[in-house]
């Protein structure tokens, strides 16, 4: 019973996880399509 409880555990935290790099990525997506030529000035001098 309690190996049940590890692999449920296990398979609600990767959801979560999943949907927070999914939603992080959604962000970052939306942020550089929306300024994307701030971004790669940033990233040419450094």
């Amino acid at each position: 019973m309690e190996h049940h409880m590890i692999s449920l555990r296990l398979l609600v935290f990767t959801l979560l996880l999943c949907l927070c790099a999914g939603t992080l990525q959604a962000i970052a997506w939306e942020v550089n399509e929306a300024d994307g030529s701030t971004t790669t000035c940033a990233s040419s001098e450094q």
